[in-house]
């Protein structure tokens, strides 16, 4: 368990300085085999095994997450990874997209969690997934050399979700007639497949100047020149600049990590910070460590089904609080937040709302019974109770827990209590 002292704004800063981990499992070569065929719609054998291969693609992607996230000496940074792949957001659910979902946290979410908005930007817009996902490698110009080839035309699925849930926001001032201009200059971008690095994934980008839209484009009231992919660059940059944009980015930031409703005067700082450093996100995670309501309330927010088995292996420093990696897998179906397959673009849902309820909350204490009975026998429930909820805890948890008849009970009542459900 990571133990912080000293100044906790220092600490959590300093995490994010650690290593960029490229993920703590590798993957076999078999696994990478097998997503690549899953991705390129081979299919080998009868559906029930290529439903088997994509289920244990997923189950080796999960397993890497779980160990690099309870095993995390910088478990900030891995949050802040969790909040970016949430709101650049793919589902594994789509044909052609399951194999490359898995692996677009590691490829273009982690290495720019501290970096410029806009490269982690770019890197989840042009990710194969989000390519697939939201339809637009298979898009061509109408007026592009492919568009008299083909039936296909614009698509734009891809530029609308990036203007209203990666950009600027659903009022951030944009027009239909943006969207189609984005739609236009974002032509041309394609899956490329192929072994890579087998750490890396199955697949990556490039550019088609046959199938991209000539001419030049209005995006946002400034015309685009006529420039192949060096358009994508161009809007990206604009974009991305509109304050629009930074009160979009701050206000998920602050619901994120404050509260969730926001409030106005910490969105406004965080916003202010985005536009004055040109969307540097170690000096917007700089200013939000630093604003008052971040440390205000300690339980502001309820823990999604993934945080909680997060936090729970994390509170026992080993993953076998889950049987295996199916019984992981059952649980965060049962819970409704099965992993890679978030619901639609827009993401996971970051309010208590969505995730509290009167099943909802059997099925959390189904989870803190399971995990006290594998894991009581084992346990100082003092020390658990002092390690984990023992500094924002009730004087009425500290007793019901500390006062349990047996470690069993009282470490069910712990993981269980609300603050421990809580974050």
């Amino acid at each position: 368990m990571l133990a912080l002292s000293g100044d906790p704004h220092t600490a959590l800063f300093e995490q994010l300085s650690s290593p960029v981990a490229s993920g703590a499992v590798p993957l076999s070569s078999a696994v990478i085999d097998a997503m690549r065929d899953l991705a390129t719609g081979r299919k080998d054998g009868t559906g029930s095994e290529a439903k088997k291969r994509l289920d244990d693609a997923r189950l080796a992607f999960q397993n890497d997450r779980l160990a690099r996230q309870v095993t995390s000496t910088a478990p900030f940074r891995e949050r802040l990874a969790l909040f970016w792949s949430n709101h650049f957001s793919v589902t594994a659910r789509k044909g052609g997209v399951g194999p490359l979902a898995f692996a677009m946290e590691r490829e273009a979410i982690l290495p720019h969690v501290t970096g410029k908005f806009i490269d982690l930007a770019r890197a989840a817009i042009l990710h194969p997934a989000m390519l697939i996902y939201l339809d637009l490698a298979s898009a061509v110009g109408p007026q592009s050399e492919r568009g008299g080839q083909r039936k296909r035309g614009l698509n734009e699925n891809l530029a609308r979700e990036i203007l209203e849930l990666h950009t600027l926001g659903v009022d951030g001032g944009y027009t239909q007639d943006d969207i189609k201009a984005l739609a236009a200059i974002l032509t041309g971008w394609r899956v490329n497949y192929g072994r890579r690095d087998q750490n890396q994934g199955v697949a990556d980008y490039g550019f088609d100047l046959p199938s991209h839209q000539p001419g030049a484009k209005t995006l946002l009231g400034t015309t685009i020149a006529d420039g192949g992919e060096d358009e994508t660059e161009a809007a990206l940059k604009l974009i991305v600049g509109r304050p629009a944009t930074a009160r979009f980015i701050a206000t998920k930031l602050v619901r994120h990590f404050v509260a969730d409703d926001p409030p106005p005067a910490a969105v406004e700082t965080i916003a202010a910070t985005f536009v004055d450093s040109q969307g540097d996100l170690m000096k917007v995670y700089g200013a939000l460590l630093g604003l008052d309501a971040s440390w205000r309330d300690p339980l502001a927010k309820f823990k999604t089904p993934w945080d909680l088995a997060i936090s729970t292996c994390r509170a026992f420093d080993t993953t076998d609080v889950f049987r295996s990696s199916r019984h992981l897998e059952g649980v965060l179906r049962q819970m409704g937040q099965q992993s890679f397959d978030a619901p639609s673009p827009a993401g996971w849902p970051d309010r208590t709302e969505a995730w509290l309820g009167p099943s909802a909350l059997l099925l959390r204490i189904a989870l803190a019974e399971r995990a006290a009975q594998l894991m009581a026998a084992r346990t100082d429930v003092a020390a658990l109770f002092e390690n984990t909820i023992g500094v924002v805890a009730s004087s009425s948890s500290r007793d019901i827990v500390l006062g349990a008849g047996s470690s069993e009970e009282a470490v069910t009542l712990l993981l269980a209590s609300p603050e421990f459900q809580r974050r």
